[in-house]
């Protein structure tokens, strides 16, 4: 939910025996075992179906613990709202607008500092719990209370207010991005928020104000990918731009073929959208000759083809990974692997494809052999199988390959913090043993000392939103498609061959 700049503050089982009257009844001694069987049994079955019948209710104990929850944070709020003095409320209010001033100024919003977080964590927070007011959608019944930041802990129980963004006190120019869950089987939060219609109302309630707003525009976001790390940080990017600009940024995220078909059907005829920012689509020609019919701006990220773009901004994945293969070659390294994505659900990552062609060539061109290479391509789904199942099975297959590897280029960096463990779990020394070079220069390869290629992806999104910009004032782009250099990161788990 976005926060809107011209948003104003509103006011027996029953076992039956059935015995002949006057009979008597005697357990005979050859049914005493028997007869104790089927005691147990009776006994399991209780059991089994009290555990079933548990399992059953968990869902609904769960949702009822939580909206207790729910209900006596809201309480405590309201409560502790209450005891503070009028100079206390007002005072608190103040300093919330003066942080969403100074946030507004902040280049750098998403990347906060340790002093920006503590002041980010006691703003607004009246009970010294994290709660920095609440949220309350009438249409779906909903009251829960908003906490600093969108932590896994936060959001299996509540709304989470996302850093970076405004503080929901209302204010010109102000976006505030408030997340939360639906469909969870522990807890409905905002389940149903895809009924609202535009017109409906939902309000947050801080301190003694109350701000109410009107649905204008919804979008369902799916949080797997969202929270992916290019996403997300391409994503922050464009944020960043767009809402200095007073545009509301609505993601769409592409799950599968048919999401994407739908999209395209609908995208001729929706009046509400401005602008369209892709990311990491190569699309078919029909669909091509749909965004070169719009009369909107349409803006790629990271796309292979710019037919049917008006400007885009990518990094060059080819050469990128050729870069890596020369470096390995220079070390020294006589048999290289690469790894994709082990599991690949989504048939839309071209970067993948990329960057694997990137690979290939690149080790053609430095003369290394077909019997010189490995490549371990993507499954299509992960069955039943576990994480240390599915690397387990990778490493096998490199410990028996008849040249093992000397080196090996994972396609992402995710890939390499599982893919290490197992490596060191079957005995591999890294880098003494085998090197290892991820892509992307994520957390996790900073975490784990890996030597990989680093881009930039909120900057990505920056440029992509500036094009945009200039695309909606008229302009006409000295540069309309940019490729961003890519740089290779030397860390711990690459050396020369002795």
């Amino acid at each position: 939910m976005t926060d809107e700049s011209d948003a104003k503050p509103a006011a027996q089982v029953e076992l039956d025996a059935q015995v002949k009257p006057g009979a008597q009844v005697k357990p005979a001694a050859k049914h005493k075992k028997s007869n104790a069987l089927l005691n147990v049994m009776i006994a399991i079955s209780a059991i089994a179906m009290i555990g079933a019948l548990g399992l059953i209710a968990y869902p609904t104990f769960s949702d009822w613990w939580n909206r207790m929850h729910q209900s006596y944070a809201v309480a405590g709020y309201v409560e502790q709202t209450k005891d503070m003095s009028g100079a206390e409320r007002k005072a608190m209010l103040k300093a919330a607008h003066e942080y969403n001033e100074r946030l507004a100024a902040n280049g750098d919003r998403w990347h906060m500092t340790d002093a920006q977080k503590r002041e980010y964590d006691e703003t607004l927070d009246v009970t010294g719990t994290g709660i920095m007011g609440y949220v309350t959608i009438p249409r779906i019944k909903v009251k829960l209370p908003v906490y600093h930041g969108t932590s896994d802990g936060v959001l299996q129980i509540a709304a989470g207010h996302l850093a970076g963004t405004s503080l929901p006190v209302g204010g010109a120019t102000t976006h505030a991005v408030v997340s939360g869950h639906t469909g969870l089987p522990s807890a409905r939060l905002l389940t149903g928020l895809d009924e609202l219609k535009k017109g409906d109302t939902f309000a947050f309630h801080v301190l003694d104000q109350t701000y109410t707003y009107k649905v204008d525009q919804i979008s369902v976001v799916l949080p797997s990918e969202i929270s992916s790390w290019f996403n997300a940080h391409a994503f922050e990017g464009i944020y960043e731009v767009m809402s200095k600009a007073g545009y509301d940024i609505v993601p769409y995220i592409v799950w599968t073929q048919d999401d994407l078909d739908a999209f395209f059907q609908n995208l001729p005829g929706n009046r509400n959208v401005d602008a369209v920012i892709e990311a990491s689509f190569d699309f078919d020609e029909a669909k091509k000759q749909v965004l070169g019919d719009l009369t909107i701006p349409v803006v790629g990220m990271n796309a292979p083809s710019t037919h049917g773009l008006d400007a885009g901004v990518a990094i060059d994945d080819e050469a990128s990974m050729a870069t890596i293969v020369r470096f390995l070659k220079s070390l020294g390294h006589k048999t290289l692997a690469y790894i994709e994505q082990p599991i690949n659900t989504t048939p839309f990552v071209c970067s993948d494809r990329l960057r694997k062609k990137g690979f290939s060539e690149a080790s053609q061109a430095c003369g290394y052999a077909d019997e010189d290479i490995i490549v371990m391509p993507s499954l299509s789904h992960i069955d039943a199988r576990s994480e240390q199942d599915i690397y387990s099975g990778i490493v096998a297959q490199l410990l028996s390959a008849p040249k093992q590897p000397t080196a090996i280029c994972v396609s992402v960096d995710a890939v390499a913090a599982p893919l290490l463990k197992e490596l060191r779990r079957m005995g591999w020394r890294v880098p003494q043993d085998v090197s290892l070079v991820g892509f992307d220069d994520d957390d996790t390869a900073t975490a784990l000392d890996l030597t990989t290629m680093h881009q930039d992806p909120a900057e990505i999104g920056r440029i992509a939103a500036r094009k945009t910009l200039a695309l909606l004032n008229g302009e006409t782009l000295d540069e309309p498609f940019t490729v961003m250099p890519t740089s290779l990161v030397l860390r711990g788990t690459t050396e020369r061959v002795s």
